[in-house]
């Protein structure tokens, strides 16, 4: 198993970019720090606000492009122009909705003293 960790912590040292985290090999045996993102409750709460916020950004985004996807590629098909323009305007509503929740959940958590950066 020793050889198995050393031969992908060699692997992983040596084609990865500087700076990427796998650029200096960590002995066996050490502790290693996760940059302690849940060190305590306010940090947890303020990361996983923001974990949840990018996540439903993304899904409208996405959900964005498929209704403009299908928009252009409806040729004439009235059903699907029609189905493609509520997606999309379903979807910009979303994008609003989830920028307000981040607008009003940021105020909320500095007022409690939760620093979201």
């Amino acid at each position: 198993m020793e050889k198995i960790y050393t031969l992908v912590n060699q692997a992983l040292v040596a084609y990865s970019p500087p700076g990427s985290g796998f650029d200096s090999p960590v002995p066996s045996g050490s502790s290693i720090d996760t940059g302690r993102k849940f060190k305590d409750l306010p940090t947890t709460i303020a990361t996983l606000f923001n974990f949840i916020i990018g996540v439903a950004a993304v899904v409208f985004v996405i959900l964005l492009m498929v209704g403009g996807i299908t928009y252009l590629t409806g040729a004439g098909n009235e059903e699907q122009v029609n189905k493609s323009k509520k997606l999309m305007i379903d979807s910009i509503i979303g994008l609003v909705v989830v920028l307000a929740a981040w607008a009003i959940g940021t105020y909320v958590l500095n007022a409690f003293g939760y620093s979201v950066s």
